[in-house]
């Protein structure tokens, strides 16, 4: 496969201006009875988009395309892999060819991995595992900057989880206090 190319675009992603990077993510084509069908794939905004040439031989993006399935595989050393399957519409038939999100051989920056997410936020349910990602890293943070020294106060992972759950407890309680506190503040100002 050829080394992927980078254009900096001016785009536009819901009505916002802004520099969009794309990198092409694959070159699937199909057979036909004509010849190959090919595609030329590009990741956009977090989506995958086909940017097939038009007549004349530009290229066109087209809208993201639908996300068919996501795979997760176990990798030998620990960790997993992932790959994702968008649905190609194409005058031969739709296919569905499977793209990795992960740097190829020789990628030496970060580029395919900062710009395709395996959910893209076109799709409804990016905008709720979104939320929960943040919430859960604020959680992290906050629980982690509890620990004197950087270090965990218990062994074990049956302790730490009793740890963490007190934790929320005793941070959901002084949140009530807080909350309940203002609220009677304001209703005796009134």
């Amino acid at each position: 496969m050829p080394r992927k190319a980078r254009r900096i675009l001016n785009g536009f992603w819901e009505g916002v201006p802004r520099l969009l990077k794309e990198d092409e993510v694959g070159r699937p084509s199909t057979a036909t009875i004509y010849g190959d069908c090919h595609h030329t794939l590009v990741s956009h905004a977090g989506g995958v988009c086909d940017a097939s040439p038009d007549d004349s031989g530009r290229p066109i993006r087209s809208k993201p395309l639908e996300r068919a399935q996501v795979r997760r595989t176990d990798r030998p050393r620990g960790g997993y892999r992932f790959a994702l399957g968008v649905r190609v519409p194409c005058a031969a038939g739709a296919f569905t060819p499977w793209i990795s999100p992960h740097p190829g051989p020789g990628d030496t920056g970060t580029g395919r991995a900062d710009q395709l997410r395996l959910i893209s936020p076109h799709e409804e349910l990016f905008a709720s595992l979104y939320g929960l990602r943040n919430d859960s890293e604020a959680i992290n943070s906050a629980y982690k900057r509890s620990h004197i020294h950087d270090r965990s106060p218990v062994l074990g992972w049956r302790r730490t989880l009793l740890d963490l759950l007190a934790w929320s407890i005793l941070n959901n309680a002084t949140a009530w206090w807080h909350h309940a506190h203002d609220a009677h503040s304001l209703r005796t100002a009134a």
